[in-house]
């Protein structure tokens, strides 16, 4: 359990709420797999660059993820069930033993993303789908478009025009709007629009595009969970790593999948405070700090 404070630089006419003291939970080295096409010589070339700098910073110390990065050709040997979270960038589609191991290990509870890329071929995409049981993608894939295909004429990309405020990976992350709505999207791979068939039931689309296509999609699927981003990670098809969004937008869906996300309330003053003890074996106290810095200790009943 970390512990921090946040402090106006200044005085106002109320001293006593200038403070803000918090405590988040970190789950320390969630294993992820970050699976990208291929190797390359030189890094920032490689499709999972960006998200690699953002999930598994070099500087960073005692950092809550821990990244593995794998290849394609690595995904039918690796044992994927020690993996909190796998990310499949750019990967073109996959046949066996890969895909199979995917299947399984989103069956036995994993938790799997996909990401854009020049390699993913809606038609190969769905074919491996269907061949897993429709058990590896949220929806069915329509087809890749460009920005430069747009009816509209002289609009050179599309915009993020919508994140779903009620999902607890986004809900921090939908004010200002400008935070999502000034990244651009040049290339995309379109879903088909949820519908409740059995390839897309439970399917909940959580990001679309100004023009409303849907761009980011999840789906439960038995214990696990199969999410799609449907543009890349790399500047070609976006402009989202050189954003503010990027590094919180993968950072709390990974918390998010992977079971780490801090529970927080926000409440008028005055106002009752339920707090839902989920543990079985709940604490025999609680600690609340009043802005003077003052610590009260209480016991907890049990209500």
């Amino acid at each position: 359990v970390r512990r921090g404070e946040v402090r106006l630089g200044g005085e106002d006419a109320s001293p006593l709420d200038n403070r803000l003291f918090f405590a988040m939970a970190v789950d320390q080295q969630i294993p992820i797999a970050i699976v990208k096409p291929r190797r390359h010589e030189i890094a920032y070339l490689e499709a999972t660059f960006y998200l690699e700098q953002a999930l598994a910073p070099a500087a960073a110390s005692g950092w809550a993820i821990r990244a593995t990065a794998l290849s394609g050709d690595d995904l039918g040997a690796e044992p994927l069930s020690g993996y909190a979270v796998v990310f499949c960038v750019n990967l073109p589609a996959l046949g066996p033993p890969a895909r199979d191991r995917l299947r399984d290990y989103v069956s036995g509870g994993g938790r799997l993303v996909w990401i854009g890329g020049d390699n993913v071929e809606p038609a190969a995409y769905n074919t491996m789908n269907e061949a897993a049981g429709a058990q590896l993608l949220p929806v069915p894939l329509i087809d890749q478009r460009s920005a430069t295909n747009r009816e509209a004429g002289d609009a050179e990309s599309w915009h993020i025009g919508f994140l779903d405020a009620d999902h607890p990976a986004l809900t921090r992350l939908t004010e200002p709007a400008s935070l999502y709505q000034s990244v651009l999207v040049h290339k995309q791979v379109r879903f088909e629009t949820p519908d409740g068939s059995s390839a897309s039931a439970g399917a909940r689309v959580l990001a679309r595009l100004d023009d409303g296509e849907p761009l980011l999609v999840e789906r439960a699927v038995g214990s696990g969970r199969v999410l799609m981003w449907g543009t890349g990670v790399q500047l070609e098809w976006t402009n989202l790593p050189l954003k503010p969004l990027f590094l919180p937008l993968f950072t709390r869906l990974t918390f998010y999948l992977a079971g780490s996300q801090t529970d927080s309330s926000q409440i008028v003053a005055g106002s009752p405070l339920s707090v839902p003890l989920r543990s079985t074996a709940a604490p025999g106290e609680m600690e609340i700090v009043r802005p003077s810095g003052e610590s009260l200790r209480l016991p907890i009943d049990g209500a």
